[in-house]
């Protein structure tokens, strides 16, 4: 049976090594393997991967991408006509 302690989980950096890790979906395999270091160092993402100590491989990962919403008008006079109403 497979307990918590088993794992660790870990950001990846520039400095850590990448144990094997094997997807059936070879974009996730590529994305670990040629860019989530690149994503890490350009600030677009971060990956943590969740390993396994005994079998010293990667059980899994996920990224957080960094992204923004872009606002391209805002009226701010309804905004402002409530604040100085008090509403």
């Amino acid at each position: 049976m497979m307990q918590l302690s088993d794992f660790e989980f870990v950001q990846l950096t520039k400095d850590t090594p990448l144990l094997p890790f094997v997807s059936v979906d070879e974009d996730l395999n590529n994305f670990l393997t040629e860019d989530a270091k690149n994503y890490s160092a350009d600030l677009m993402a971060v990956t943590y991967l969740f390993i396994d100590k005994k079998k010293q491989q990667i059980a899994a990962y996920f990224s957080l991408l960094n992204d923004k919403t872009r606002l391209m008008y805002l009226d701010l006079k309804p905004f402002k006509d409530n604040l100085e109403q008090g509403i």
